[in-house]
């Protein structure tokens, strides 16, 4: 390499001979022919990176990948604060001895399990229509949900409606049931 740093006229010789050596040898023919061959080269390229890429989503390589940025984005971790604080209040009403905060405690409870069925990209209108949208693969115990829902409403509109406060912790077993699924608590 220190003929680069001597003289560049020197190189710019040598690269010229090595030219004129190549085409004496015969490429003259294959530079005419030369698009031709490239045309082939990217035919060929494309054909593969489309045999690659149907092999990546046949295989689900990026499915554990995009499912992380799903997550990322559904529910970060400031949201799994904001919904372990508001956990804490459901439990702590729970524990009063006011009918009043008994109730709440389940409305709440409802309330941020609603939050977390919208986050999770479940559409409708109201809780009942994301709830339809839930398997039981999804959520475990869905049908306890249901149950628990139907408690709820109740609750909101019947004025009449009792609760007591051991109903109240089952019913609160149940959301949090559905909140350990979610990763938003841990199982006891």
């Amino acid at each position: 390499m220190d003929f680069l740093k001597s003289d560049p006229s020197i190189f710019l010789a040598q690269a010229s001979e090595t030219a004129v050596f190549w085409t004496s040898l015969g490429f003259s023919y294959y530079k005419t022919h030369l698009f031709i061959l490239e045309l082939i080269g990217a035919f060929f390229s494309l054909v593969f990176l489309g045999v690659i890429i149907y092999i990546i989503i046949k295989i689900n390589l990026f499915r554990d990948i995009f499912t992380g940025l799903a997550e990322t984005y559904t529910l970060s971790s400031v949201d799994k604060r904001r919904v372990l604080r508001a956990w804490l209040n459901v439990e702590k009403r729970a524990r009063s001895r006011n009918e009043a905060d008994i109730k709440l405690s389940v409305i709440e409870a409802d309330k941020i399990l609603d939050e977390l069925l919208k986050v999770s990209g479940f559409r409708g209108e109201v809780m009942a229509d994301r709830l339809g949208q839930v398997s039981s693969a999804q959520i475990s115990n869905i049908d306890d949900i249901w149950r628990a829902h139907k408690l709820r409403n109740r609750l909101v509109h019947e004025p009449d409606f009792e609760i007591y406060n051991n109903q109240a912790l089952e019913l609160l077993n149940i959301y949090r049931v559905a909140f350990e699924e979610f990763g938003l608590l841990q199982k006891k």
